[in-house]
């Protein structure tokens, strides 16, 4: 309760609620007509910060499993997430999504120990000394921590979105268009991250990290800090999909 008393948003829409009724009651002419569409966009911002709202948009890019109808895939793409880079290397830590997915490939891999990990996605996150396999480097410590042994492991340091891993993956020794492949993300992200893969694979198994079970309650209709920013990110995703559309259709 404490945090939901201290949250900057809550204050913000509180106050320019307050604000908004000032200036309706005492203001005239042209200021005037400008508090409908400050109060819309008071109220659009309240909703997209909404628990509740997050639940729905996740809900509308769940993409259940897909099976390409062969397996085991030989090669099983995790797609990275990101990392933290700390003041020294060896302080570098992978981001939430990023750890969650290669834990959830290692037991996919379990499953299929005859595939081959690819931990794709490169970046040096504003630390250019770190170079740009840091992040598929750290998703691989994290495998060879929990048992994969490091002949299973591949990187593929050269992506930098959702686009291009399937494009580097393809230039990979020994992968082709008819090479089964599985690919490991979040739930949210694999309506996307399939699609991708299918423009350029013609076996694709898809893995989604499965989604712990929420229980409802009245924390989820009070807009917060972390419900904003949680709820940015899938708005983001869909932005992205329909931005690949378009950049499909254009060839």
């Amino acid at each position: 309760m404490l945090k939901l008393l201290v949250d900057p948003i809550g204050w913000y829409l509180v106050l320019q609620g307050v604000g908004l009724v000032v200036i309706h009651r005492s203001a005239v002419g042209r200021p005037r007509q400008v508090v409908p569409g400050l109060a819309l966009l008071t109220i659009l911002l309240g909703i997209a910060a909404m628990p509740l709202t997050g639940t729905g948009l996740e809900r509308s890019l769940r993409l259940t499993r897909v099976s390409s109808g062969v397996t085991p895939p030989e090669f099983i793409f995790v797609l990275g997430g990101g990392y933290v880079a700390g003041a020294r290397p060896e302080d570098d830590v992978l981001v939430v999504e990023s750890l969650r997915r290669v834990l959830y490939a290692v037991e996919v891999w379990r499953s299929h120990p005859t595939s081959l990990l690819v931990f794709s996605g490169g970046g040096t996150e504003g630390t250019g000394e770190r170079g740009e396999d840091r992040l598929a480097g750290l998703m691989a410590q994290v495998a060879r921590r929990n048992g994969v042994p490091a002949s299973a492991v591949l990187l593929e340091a050269r992506s930098r979105n959702t686009r291009q891993h399937p494009m580097e993956g393809l230039k990979l020794p020994g992968v082709t268009r008819a090479t089964p492949v599985g690919i490991v993300t979040s739930a949210w992200h694999l309506r996307r991250a399939r699609r991708e893969f299918s423009r350029h694979f013609q076996y694709v198994e898809s893995y989604p990290i499965p989604q712990a079970r929420r229980v409802a309650g009245w924390r989820d209709i009070v807009p917060s800090s972390s419900g904003l920013q949680d709820n940015t990110i899938l708005i983001r995703e869909w932005f992205g999909i329909l931005w690949y559309s378009v950049l499909a259709r254009l060839g």
